[in-house]
Parts: structure tokens; sequence; C-alpha cells
């Protein structure tokens, strides 16, 4: 299956990203690929899908409800084509919430559990990745500049900004009023999603779930890095993708394009493999992850549509 227009354009912006920042061409990229055994490439893009299985464990995980694991997993899909046009977790969030809501949850218990859904993902990253560093012999060494004065400034001035409009929300009364009467409101069904946590079973399918989603990325990073001739330790594959990972989630950017790309590209240089085969298992690894699954996971939204789940 061809990858459609806008994904061919998300690539090509991508690669701008990576030349501008690495200063590897067009043909370099060839070069790299040109020893590349293509048999490991297309187990790796076989199993560049399998997460979506284990993300799906993860969501029956997060609520209190016992859904059907084929809309389910069929929303997880619909995610792939979502985060297009959305940063990843914003778009995981908001199409979780309104799935959670067709299946009949209130508009409280649905948000508090797209939150669940979302913030375990992010907080398994995070601790894999503190005990990989402390207890692996892995590093975190990207090689990355300090920021400039001005990149600071920037940042400095974005986030007062960000502060003083929610400090400025916080002290008009009729929004404050609005706020907490809300709360109010959605506190007990807020609670009670929460409480479904305290099932054993269901805590189980979240953290499995989520773990074994950091793991089969980083085996299908490590399967593309071995298609170009460098076999890299699964810890190491671990750390690379999920400091990345959550690198990317903080910057505003549809799926951190670009940032992404030249972030795997730094990591995998680092871990040895030369800068024209770390570009190409990036951008191998980040089409068979992020920019072909839109093509299915566009027809999982209209089936979803079709079928009332959305």
């Amino acid at each position: 299956m061809a990858l459609p227009r806008p994904g061919r354009a998300l690539i090509l912006a991508a690669f701008a990203v990576l030349s501008f920042a690495t200063g590897i061409d067009y043909d370099q990229f060839v070069d790299g690929l040109s020893d590349a055994t293509w048999s490991w490439i297309a187990v790796g893009a076989v199993v560049a899908q399998t997460p979506r299985v284990s993300q799906a464990v993860a969501t029956l995980g997060s609520v209190a409800a016992n859904l059907r694991f084929g809309p389910v997993y069929a929303m997880q899909l619909a995610t792939g084509y979502m985060n297009l046009a959305l940063p990843s977790v914003a778009g995981r969030l908001a199409i979780n919430i309104r799935f959670f809501q067709r299946q009949g949850i209130t508009a409280a218990a649905a948000v508090t559990s797209g939150a669940i859904d979302s913030f375990a993902s992010t907080v398994v990253q995070a601790v894999l990745l503190t005990l990989l560093l402390l207890f692996s012999e892995s590093t975190l060494d990207l090689h990355l500049e300090s920021p400039s004065s001005r990149v600071l400034v920037v940042i400095a001035i974005l986030a007062a900004l960000v502060v003083a409009a929610i400090a400025a929300a916080a002290m008009v009364r009729r929004v404050r009023t609005a706020v907490l009467d809300r709360v109010r409101r959605w506190w007990p069904e807020a609670r009670a999603a929460l409480a479904a946590l305290r099932s054993s079973n269901k805590l189980v399918l979240l953290l499995a779930g989520s773990i074994a989603t950091e793991i089969l990325f980083a085996v299908t990073l490590g399967l593309f890095a071995l298609a170009l001739g460098t076999r890299i330790g699964i810890t190491d594959l671990l750390v690379i993708n999920l400091s990345i990972s959550l690198f990317s989630s903080l910057v505003p950017i549809p799926g951190g394009i670009g940032v992404t790309e030249l972030g795997l590209t730094v990591g995998l240089t680092a871990a040895g493999m030369s800068e024209e085969a770390a570009l190409a298992t990036a951008l191998l690894y980040r089409v068979a992850v992020f920019y072909l699954p839109p093509v299915w996971g566009f027809l999982a939204l209209r089936w979803l549509q079709r079928n009332q789940y959305l």
C-alpha cells in the first residue's frame, strides 16, 4: 500500500529538519540504505504495528466499565491518524474521552479514564527510564549542545505568559466559579473512576499494557538498527526511545515531527551507529510507527464513526 500524500509530505518535512540539523543530504541517506538487510526491515515493519495491541490492553485497564477489545483496538488505530494533527498526548486523550462517552460512561468518568490512560503511559515511561539509568550500564549521553541564551529567554517568556494567563483566569470570578462548580459536580464520578484502579486485574492491564508498549517500540527500533548492520542492546534502545518520547511529548508539535527523528538519530549515533545509518534507521522507524499507521487509522476512524463509537 502506497504512503498517502500527507504522509509523504510529513516525511519530506522531517527529512528537511534532519538535513539542516545534521548536514546529511539525500544521497547520504540513500547510501545508508544501500547495505540494508530488507528482510529485517520487513520484520521491523510488522512488529511496529503491534504496540497498538498493547495500548488497547492498557486502555481496558484505565476504565471501570468492561469494554470490548475490538472497538478499543480500533480506537488505538484511529489515534494514529489523529496524531497527524494533534500532539500525541492531546490526540490520545481527546479520542479516548469521546470514545468512553459513546460507551455510556459519564463525562467526568470519561475525562478521568482518558487522563488515567495518558498519564499512566507517561509515568511508566519516566519510571522505566529512571530505573534503566540507575540500574543498567546505559547512559543518556546524547551530546546535545546547551540551548542559547536567546532560546532560554523565549522559553522563559512563554512560561511566564502561561502562568499569567492561568492567574488572570483564576482572578475572574465568573471563570473561577464555573471551574469550581464543575469540579464539585464531577468529583464523585471522577473518584469512582479512580477507585476502579483498585481492582487488581485493571491495574495489571494498565501497567502491563503500558510496559509492553514501550518494549515493543524499542524492539522495533532495534530491528531497523539491525537491518542497517548494528546490534544495539534492549536497555540502550529503551533509554533512547523513552527519553525521546518523553521529550517530544513536551513539544507542541503534532507527533514530534522532525524533533523525534533528530533525537533518534542523535541517540543512535551515540549508541555506535554512523550518522548515515542512524538517520536511515530513524526514518525507517518513524515511517513504520508514525507515518504509515494513519492509513489504516483513517479506516478505523471511519469504522468507529459509522458504528457510533465516536
